[in-house]
Formats: C-alpha cells, sequence, structure tokens
C-alpha cells in the first residue's frame, strides 16, 4: 500500500511536471518512480519509467543527468539479474562524467559487478579505484568487497584491514547518524522557536492588517456617504434646473401659441386687405380707361379733329397735292389735346418729365388709333419716317 501511494504521488507529480515542461523535474519523479517498481517487484512498470528518464536525459543534453540515468539503469538490470546488462550501463555512466564529478560511486558499482561475475582482478581494480573518496557508503561496500577477494585469495592480513576499515566506516556512519539526530532535534528545536516568533509575527500582522482594514472601510463609508451627499445635492439641483426650464418651456410655449394665433390673425387681415387693394387697384384701372374713353370721344368731337378725319380721306395718289395741318391748325390741335387730356398730360409727366409738348401730342394721337401716315399731317409732313424716328426717340425717354 506504501508503495503504491507513493507511486501514485510520484505520477502525478510526472503530470503536473509535464504540464509546465519542468524535464529535470521530470527526470527526477521517472527514476524515484522506477525504483519504487523495482522495490515493489514490478520490472515491467519499472523499466518504463526508467526509459522514460532516460529518453528526458537524452533530450536536454546534459551529462550529469544522463551519467546519473545511467547509474539507474545500471542498478535495474543488477536487481533483475543481467550483469553484463549492468556492467555496460555502469562504464557507460562512467564514460559520460565530467573532471568534477566524484565517480567513486560508479567504480565501486563496477567492481562489484565484476565481482558478482566472478572476475576478481577487474573487481579489485575498480574497487582499489573507488577508494579515494569521501563518500562514506561507496566506501564502505568497497572495503566489504575488497575483504572478501583477500579472504579468496588467502590474503588474510590484507582482508582484515579492508574489514577493519569497513568497520571504521560504518561506526562513522553510525556516528554521524547519532549526530544527526542530534542535529535533527537542534534543528527542531530552532524550527519550533522560527515558528513561534512566525506566528507571533503573523498574529501581529493580522492585527495591523486588521486595524487597517477597519480603517479603510471607515473610510471608504465616509467616502461613500459624502458621494451620496453630493449625488443628493446634484440630484436637487437637477431637479430644481429641470423644474425651472420646464416653467421657462411652457411660458415659451404659451408665447409661441400667441405669436401664432395672431400671426394667423394677421394673414387673414393681410389676405383681406390685400384683396380689397386688388379690387381697388382694377377699378382705378377701369376708371382710367373710362376717362381716356371719354377723353378720346370728347377729342372726337373737337373741330380739329373733323380737320384731321378730312385729311384721311383726301386723295394721295399725288403727294404733292396732299394737304397737311399747317401751323395755326397745329397749334390749335395742340390747345385742344392739352385742354381735353390735362389730367392725364399732368400724371404722365410726373412719372415721364422728359417728354416735350410735341411728345405728348404724339402719344394722344397714336392713343387715338390713327395711323403714322395721319400723325404725320398733324405734323405738317407727309413723311412716315419722321413719326417712326419720333417713337423710338420718345421710347428712350420713357425708358430712361
Amino acid at each position: 500500500a506504501i508503495y503504491k501511494e507513493a507511486l501514485e504521488k510520484y505520477t502525478t507529480a510526472l503530470k503536473y511536471y509535464s504540464i509546465i515542461n519542468d524535464k529535470k523535474a521530470m527526470i527526477y519523479a521517472s527514476s524515484m518512480a522506477s525504483s519504487v517498481c523495482l522495490v515493489d517487484s514490478d520490472n515491467e512498470k519499472a523499466h518504463h519509467f526508467l526509459n522514460m528518464e532516460m529518453q528526458l536525459a537524452k533530450e536536454i543534453n546534459d551529462s550529469c543527468y544522463i551519467s546519473n540515468t545511467l547509474q539507474h539503469a545500471s542498478v535495474f538490470y543488477e536487481s533483475t539479474d543481467k550483469p553484463d546488462s549492468a556492467l555496460y550501463y555502469a562504464k557507460k555512466a562512467l564514460s559520460f562524467t565530467t573532471g568534477n564529478t566524484n565517480t567513486s560511486k560508479w567504480l565501486s558499482s563496477i567492481g562489484r559487478i565484476y565481482l558478482e561475475k566472478g572476475q576478481t582482478d577487474s573487481a579489485s581494480h575498480y574497487l582499489e579505484a573507488s577508494l579515494n573518496t569521501k563518500d562514506v557508503e561507496a566506501l564502505a561496500i568497497s572495503h566489504a568487497s575488497l575483504a572478501e577477494i583477500e579472504k579468496d585469495r588467502h590474503n588474510y592480513k590484507s582482508a582484515y584491514n579492508h574489514l577493519e576499515q569497513y568497520t571504521d566506516v560504518i561506526d562513522s556512519i553510525a556516528a554521524a547518524d547519532k549526530s544527526s539526530e542530534i542535529q535533527k532535534l537542534g534543528y527542531q528545536h530552532e524550527a519550533e522557536v522560527k515558528i513561534a516568533k512566525h506566528k507571533a509575527e503573523m498574529q501581529l500582522s493580522n492585527a495591523l492588517i486588521i486595524t487597517a482594514a477597519i480603517i479603510a472601510i471607515l473610510i471608504l463609508i465616509v467616502i461613500l456617504q459624502q458621494i451620496s451627499k453630493r449625488k443628493k445635492t446634484a440630484q436637487l439641483r437637477y431637479e430644481r434646473k429641470i423644474n425651472s426650464m420646464n416653467q421657462d418651456m411652457k411660458i415659451l410655449q404659451t408665447r409661441i401659441t400667441q405669436s401664432e394665433t395672431m400671426l394667423t390673425y394677421l394673414r387673414k387681415e393681410q389676405e383681406s386687405y390685400t384683396a380689397e387693394i386688388q379690387n381697388k387697384e382694377q377699378e382705378i384701372k377701369d376708371l382710367y380707361q373710362q376717362r381716356e374713353e371719354v377723353q378720346h370721344a370728347f377729342f372726337r368731337q373737337s373741330a380739329i379733329y373733323k380737320k384731321i378725319n378730312k385729311l384721311a380721306k383726301q386723295d394721295t395718289a399725288d403727294k404733292k397735292k396732299i394737304n397737311v395741318l399747317n401751323l395755326s391748325d397745329q397749334e390749335s390741335l395742340r390747345d385742344t389735346i392739352f385742354a381735353i387730356y390735362n389730367d392725364s398730360i399732368t400724371e404722365l409727366r410726373l412719372r415721364h418729365p422728359r417728354l416735350t409738348d410735341e411728345d405728348i401730342i404724339f402719344l394722344c394721337l397714336e392713343k387715338n388709333n390713327l395711323p403714322s401716315s395721319i400723325i404725320a399731317y398733324c405734323f405738317g409732313s407727309t413723311n412716315t419716317q419722321v413719326i417712326n424716328q419720333r417713337r423710338y426717340r420718345l421710347k428712350e425717354r420713357m425708358t430712361n
């Protein structure tokens, strides 16, 4: 049950290390999982984790990790009674060690495997080489193995020396273990003191944190109250402003309604006045027309008009015999026209002050629908070209 629980822990650790891609930690976890399976006699799983460990060491390409992994492989094959494979991996592990690495474990392991294979000379060579170390475990194994070799060789004195050194190493290990226990107790006491001190500091820290939190909460409450008060004040101001604006809007709307009503009334009045003005204008226009017709009728009853009418009926075949108005008749024509058309002439002069008396006489004659030839007779001429020129000049004077 203990091995199963340990394997679950290392498997879980391996899973989490793989998530963060920590390959060195994965090597450690797979190595420990392989060792647990090997102790629990589950060689298949042990071999699975060993292969994983070796693959990871190859991927990170670190000689130290590769050397340790190969040494683990040697231990695995030695434990599963495969000394040749164990020897192969042990030597390969030794080849990956660097100059600063303590190789005594690797040398001792190779010597022990040779001893199991019965090759005492090779075993003695590697075991002797492993004695130059401070690693007490490797030193103890090497002295014990050398004592066994020397005993088989009947070198009892040498065997005794190795056995005595083995005993000294074991005693030093035991003393170190005892010293370690005392040191552990000291560390435990020191740890308890530190824990008590840390607890006191934590309690003080917690008290300070709680006090600071309470003060912060009180400050926050005050700030929130101030914010709430400001919000309420701002809300009241806003409501008052809205009410004032609503009142202003109502007043403005009332004034707009009144103005629109007045405008509608004025437009109706204006329409009424416009219609009345148009009627009056048309009435005045009609009166002007009626006055003009009366003036024309009055002019046609005059003596001078009768002379003009007589001239219009004369024979025009011989232009030399054509009669025209003489100067006396022209003067009479002027007096008659100015007497009959007096009001119209006054209005005409106000509109066109540049008009001459002859221009006014011409206009009155033309208003009576007299042809250009008869109008020429009235001015003492038989040439209508003179009338056309006068008409052109008259147009310029009335335009400018």
